[in-house]
């Protein structure tokens, strides 16, 4: 993986109609996008409309609908939409598509892992197939150099470097908490007995994936490196919409009476709009 500094002297900029996109695969990146924006749709509206297809506990169902509800009328859309201005090349539309394809990749591998066996398994099964053979073309496929070079000076790249290594760490400590007294103790934590799992999906893709490559993109950022200027703002959308999909779970267990861990809700809200707002400033700085 590069990691070249992009601010050597003399070199030449670029600007974002220069296609720092992949360009040779981008027929199959668009197809693929089509495909796993259609199958988490059906998924999504299947789940909303017809809550009975779920065959979990109560507060498992609830958070899944509420994450139904984001992912069709906010991730599918955004989605669509960012795959077309990527096409005509452009670079701030690239990489928010990116973090939306992570956000279903990340999301539907939730659902085919934990989600109790019912009618949707298979199209559980190929939105996560899809969409992770999606994001890992268009990370393939990227110009890193390009990419970073289509940003201005002023990008506040040690600002959000800083807080995704920031957001990485404390998101760590916040699940490790959970886990270590409950394995200390010889107990299972309150969060999956309540779900109904036998573990937390969530905790296992965080820890062990997520939370690590956030790290380094963080720190790549922080030194002007060029990967970080893709893996940045893909994390910052990522958790942007992750953020949503969190509150909307919340409001949803919180009308279904299910119990809900405040502090934890406030934690993420706060999460939501912070990765909203690095996002916004630090794509703004696209030339």
């Amino acid at each position: 993986m590069a990691t070249q500094n992009i601010t050597r002297p003399g070199e030449a900029l670029a600007t974002s109609s220069e296609k720092a996109a992949p360009v040779g695969t981008a027929g199959v990146l668009s197809i693929l996008s089509v495909s796993v924006a259609l199958l988490a749709a059906v998924a999504a509206a299947t789940g909303l409309l017809a809550p009975s297809v779920y065959r979990d506990a109560p507060s498992w169902v609830a958070q899944a609908r509420g994450q139904d509800l984001v992912t069709l009328i906010v991730v599918v859309p955004l989605m669509l939409a960012t795959q077309v201005g990527a096409r005509r090349g452009s670079t701030r539309a690239f990489l928010v598509w990116l973090g939306c394809v992570g956000y279903i990749a990340y999301s539907y591998a939730i659902y085919a892992f934990s989600a109790h066996f019912n009618s949707l398994f298979l199209v559980y099964v190929a939105t996560f197939g899809i969409g992770t053979y999606t994001l890992v073309f268009g990370l393939a496929g990227i110009d890193a150099a390009r990419v970073a070079r289509t940003f201005g000076r002023r990008t506040p790249t040690r600002l959000v470097g800083i807080v995704l290594v920031a957001m990485s760490g404390l998101t760590a400590l916040m699940w490790l908490g959970q886990d270590v007294p409950a394995l200390m103790s010889g107990q299972v934590p309150s969060d999956v007995l309540d779900a109904g799992l036998l573990t937390n999906p969530t905790h296992v893709l965080d820890l062990g994936l997520v939370l690590p490559a956030c790290g380094v993109a963080g720190f790549l950022l922080a030194r002007r490196r060029a990967w970080g200027f893709v893996l940045g703002p893909y994390f910052l959308v990522n958790f942007a919409l992750l953020g949503v999909a969190i509150v909307s779970m919340t409001l949803f267990m919180l009308i279904d009476g299910q119990p809900f861990n405040v502090a934890l809700s406030a934690v993420f809200s706060i999460w939501t709009l912070a990765s909203a707002a690095l996002a916004w400033r630090f794509l703004s700085n696209v030339r």
